[in-house]
């Protein structure tokens, strides 16, 4: 595992640890949800209850501990656009997490036509939005979160995305071969 990613992922301090993984980029990623062993309506983000048929196509909220086999997968799959990382202050928890969250898996678009899927959980579009909305949009989208690990813009590249604290910050704090603080 990178030593970037690794730092940008398990902080020293207070905090918890997740990944998000777009099951509908690649049907490896599923069977890493199944394995995981928690309930589906825990941990799909599509809102509501889970549906049988979609469960294979949804993102899914996952904890992601330090070394352990999912944290190497994850790792190895860096660059795929299978899913990001996020941390949380410690305490927050799965189901506060999913509950957040899944809010915006289904958007009304600017024209008022809708829902639509907002992939936020590709890095790619969240990369994007968090440079490109308000930082008041941003904050909403991260609620309890702390900040989210992504791809950069470059194969192997970490990207954190923290929290802005108002319109006056910059919301992406920022990519390259480093986790930036």
């Amino acid at each position: 595992m990178s030593p970037n990613l690794s730092i940008a992922l398990w902080p020293n301090g207070p905090f918890e640890t997740y990944a998000i993984l777009d099951c509908a980029a690649d049907p490896a990623v599923f069977p890493w949800v199944r394995a995981a062993g928690l309930k589906d309506e825990d941990t799909c983000l599509f809102p509501g209850d889970p549906v049988p048929g979609l469960l294979q196509y949804a993102p899914h909220l996952l904890p992601l501990a330090r070394d352990t086999g999912l944290s190497r997968w994850f790792a190895g799959a860096w660059g795929k656009h299978w899913g990001l990382g996020l941390v949380a202050p410690s305490g927050t928890g799965l189901l506060r997490l999913r509950a957040h969250l899944s809010r915006f898996t289904l958007v009304a678009l600017p024209d008022g036509r809708g829902p639509a899927y907002f992939r936020y959980y590709d890095p790619r579009v969240l990369r994007r939005y968090a440079q490109e909305v308000a930082a008041s949009e941003l904050v909403r989208l991260f609620g309890p979160i702390e900040w989210f690990v992504v791809e950069g813009e470059s194969m192997g590249d970490v990207a954190v995305i923290k929290r802005p604290v108002d319109d006056r910050q910059s919301a992406a704090a920022g990519s390259g071969r480093g986790a930036t603080g």
